[in-house]
């Protein structure tokens, strides 16, 4: 658990460039989100703890352009997990948002890095069947079942309960998510990188709870950019009241995460978070745009990136990284 928060005090801190408040309060967060590490934690069985610390590194990586980290984790994390494999494309599509070219080189070394993905998955698991002696079907569920069986059997598990299930993963967080992916598609449409792999990994999300029927643990996937997102719309907060008024948020969803408070106390309490945030969100001011000077002298600014204070100067860059 502390490394999988550790990494995702790195990712906001020195990527996302946030401020160490806010950094160090959501990868608090995301350690204290129920079905991203208590959960999990407490079935040795699971493999969602090492699934769920891949897909953090792997996000890492895209974003800092780190081609073959991202395909090592993409490939050992597709060994532990099938699911993991639907990360693969989400380099060349961020390489492609960042060039909008096809032809670029590293559209198509990352295109060539999915495809080396793919075969080393199905090359796992053909090794595997022959030596466990099964015969298991892609995408095999209950009694190795076919696909579309599967299919039925994970959307026929939990009829009727699948939106409320979907919106007690996250709580409240789901609005300040909303919110800093509109924010991101008005100032930069499609180029921003946070709201095209915001986008990427729902629809990872929706494939894969066709083939399980925890909409929880499918959908949990998403918690470093939902968190990642929130964070930076917090982090835009400038003053003492501001920052208290969004770490006391941040407080009330590590409560409902922690069941401190059960229906219907809990659905007050997301009710008055929700209003909490619209009321903080009310007057603030659009915060600034940073990036960095690319080779052809253009500003890279496709992630919104808000600036530090003046308490906090940024941390010198070593040379080499994204």
């Amino acid at each position: 658990m502390r490394v999988l928060a550790r990494v995702f005090f790195e990712f906001l801190w020195n990527h996302l460039n946030l401020q160490l408040f806010t950094a160090a309060l959501t990868a608090v967060a995301l350690a204290c989100t129920f079905w991203y590490a208590p959960y999990v934690f407490s079935d040795p069985y699971l493999v969602d703890p090492l699934n769920n610390l891949l897909y953090i590194a792997a996000l890492w990586f895209a974003f800092s352009r780190r081609l073959t980290l991202f395909t090592l984790a993409v490939i050992i994390g597709s060994a532990n997990k099938e699911t993991t494999l639907l990360l693969a494309p989400l380099y060349p599509l961020l390489a492609w948002t960042r060039h909008r070219s096809l032809r670029h080189r590293e559209v198509i070394t990352g295109l060539i890095a999915t495809v080396v993905s793919i075969a080393a998955y199905l090359g796992y698991r053909i090794w595997a069947q022959h030596l466990i002696g099964g015969n298991y079907g892609l995408g095999a569920g209950q009694g190795n079942g076919s696909l579309l069986e599967n299919f039925r059997f994970a959307l026929a598990g939990t009829k009727g309960t699948v939106q409320l299930s979907l919106f007690i993963t996250f709580h409240f967080l789901w609005i300040p998510f909303a919110y800093g992916l509109y924010r991101f598609y008005r100032r930069e449409g499609l180029r921003n990188q946070l709201l095209v792999a915001s986008l990427w990994l729902f629809a990872c999300c929706l494939a894969g709870r066709l083939l399980a029927t925890d909409t929880e643990r499918v959908f949990i996937m998403m918690a470093p950019l939902v968190l990642g997102v929130t964070a930076v719309v917090l982090d835009r907060q400038r003053g003492e009241n501001r920052r208290l008024w969004a770490g006391l948020l941040i407080a009330t969803y590590i409560g409902l995460q922690l069941r401190w408070a059960q229906p219907p106390g809990a659905l007050i309490a997301d009710l008055a978070a929700a209003i909490g945030f619209v009321l903080l969100i009310r007057e603030t001011r659009p915060s600034l745009r940073i990036g960095k000077t690319t080779s052809d002298g253009q500003r890279d600014t496709d992630i919104f990136l808000p600036v530090r204070s003046h308490e906090e100067p940024p941390k010198h860059q070593p040379a080499g990284r994204g």
